[in-house]
């Protein structure tokens, strides 16, 4: 059985879902709990880190500012993914974007790079936003209204995890899956091209 526990080196995925014409759009992101000073519960931990993304100024509220009142963030789940994969913990949110512009299609995203602190672009991650509105497209690229306003958001992708009660640093991470690798993410680069993605879910991440 996995620990009940979650201890110094183990990696948290949090998935962010958006619904858009009545498809599942996941964002991916991995947090690494650094010096854990003792032990915290797990499902205290996963239930923390949901109310961590969706509290009243989070990742969520703000995503929800960027994106089209077509498309909902449906919810949020969390789950350790290394060493021990453990049971995954949802919130269901099933909260509606707040800009009126109807949405770009689920396939069209804007693309953050999330640098890290190795060198080679091989170790960068990233998100892919999906549901922006479409009047953040001008001339085939994303405008620059629009890029300022995910820069504006962007912080949130850098920003320790702050789950409450006794617990320590979650750090914001890439994470292979393959060799359970993480690197830190250190900084941002909002990609100014608008992608079309050919995969049915789209915005994996890694």
């Amino acid at each position: 059985m996995p620990p009940a526990s979650v201890a110094d080196g183990d990696v948290i995925q949090c998935v962010i879902e958006t619904r858009l014409n009545n498809q599942r759009l996941l964002n991916v992101l991995h947090y690494k709990c650094v010096g854990t000073p003792t032990e915290t519960e797990y499902f205290a931990a996963m239930e923390g880190m949901n109310l961590w993304l969706t509290a009243e100024a989070s990742m969520v509220a703000g995503l929800l500012d960027l994106i089209s009142e077509d498309a909902t963030v449906w919810s949020v789940y969390s789950q350790r993914v290394y060493p021990v994969r453990g049971p995954l913990v949802e919130l269901s949110v099933v909260d509606p974007g707040v800009v009126e512009s109807p949405a770009a299609p689920q396939n069209v995203t804007m693309s953050v790079t999330k640098k890290v602190d190795a060198a080679g672009r091989g170790y960068n991650g990233r998100i892919q936003l999906v549901g922006l509105p479409l009047t953040g497209i001008t001339d085939g690229l994303w405008n620059a209204g629009q890029i300022a306003l995910v820069e504006t958001w962007g912080p949130w992708l850098l920003e320790r995890a702050d789950p409450g009660g006794d617990f320590d640093r979650y750090y914001p991470v890439t994470f292979n899956r393959a060799t359970g690798g993480t690197h830190n993410v250190r900084d941002l680069e909002v990609q100014e091209e608008v992608r079309t993605m050919h995969r049915r879910t789209v915005g994996l991440g890694i």
